[in-house]
């Protein structure tokens, strides 16, 4: 897993990629907060090259799913944190 801090440029706030899943299925879950925000899921097939996005936006980008997309960023906050703890 690698945490990647983006400081708002590009509208990225965080980049957490290459989260493996626990039965070494060959796909990878990145996770992406936009300075917004918004969170985009991503899915990605290692050997395939294929991927699928879904993006979860605040309520005042118009979200539809205000309770997934505030549990995304603090799974995100959580995984940042852990990251800094273990350096």
């Amino acid at each position: 897993m690698k945490v990647v801090k983006g400081d708002g440029n590009g509208n990225l706030a965080f980049r957490i990629t290459d989260i493996a899943g626990d039965m070494g299925e060959p796909t990878r879950l990145d996770l992406i907060q936009q300075a917004d925000g918004d969170v985009i899921v991503v899915l990605r097939d290692i050997e395939t090259g294929v991927q699928l996005a879904i993006e979860f936006c605040t309520l005042f980008g118009g979200g539809r799913n205000p309770i997934i997309s505030e549990r995304l960023r603090r799974l995100i906050e959580s995984i940042v944190e852990q990251q800094k703890a273990e350096r």
